[in-house]
């Protein structure tokens, strides 16, 4: 009986020996930096989808002969949205910027049309700030209700003429605007 006894206590003196040894362990301190990233598909995150519509879509400037600029003009943009009534607890909003405004003027009287007499000649407004590629415009709310109870927004662009010097040209120009939904 006695046999069975010093079996038992050698098994605890292992246990009890083993478990010492695990407590003895030394760390290291890590001094590598682990760089992290995340990819977020914004597309997926919500199934909601925006357009953007100019109205109108195409502008037909007056030149000004006294003040040597063009009259102001101004299209409404429109915001649709697929977005229901039912998820405006969500308060979506939406982003617009500027993607590029180009605008020249050629001479029609000159040796070649290719001489520019004027470049980046109209500046861009919205709602009555100023909108470049620099300045866009953030946190737009969706605040009025479509004809489908969807959501959408407005906003007016407005295009301000710069001083031209010169006379008898050709101006051309376009703006092209980006609109995303804002989470």
């Amino acid at each position: 009986m006695l046999q069975g006894c010093r079996v038992m206590n050698y098994r605890v003196f292992v246990l009890i020996g083993i478990l010492l040894v695990s407590f003895n362990a030394k760390s290291i301190k890590i001094t590598e930096q682990l760089p992290l990233s995340t990819y977020i598909n914004k597309a997926e995150l919500y199934p909601y989808k925006l357009t953007l519509t100019p109205k109108p879509a195409k502008l037909l400037l007056e030149f000004n002969d006294d003040t040597s600029r063009f009259e102001d003009a101004s299209s409404q943009l429109i915001i649709n949205t697929d977005i229901p009534e039912s998820e405006s607890e969500l308060g979506f909003q939406y982003n617009l910027r500027v993607v590029e405004n180009q605008s020249l003027c050629r001479s029609l009287i000159q040796s070649t049309l290719d001489d520019v007499v004027a470049e980046d000649v109209m500046e861009l407004e919205l709602d009555g700030r100023k909108f470049d590629e620099s300045n866009p415009s953030i946190d737009n709310p969706l605040d009025k209700l479509d004809e489908k109870n969807n959501w959408m927004g407005e906003n007016r662009l407005t295009l301000k003429s710069r001083y031209i010097d010169g006379k008898i040209m050709e101006c051309k120009g376009s703006v092209y605007l980006e609109a995303e939904l804002a989470l």
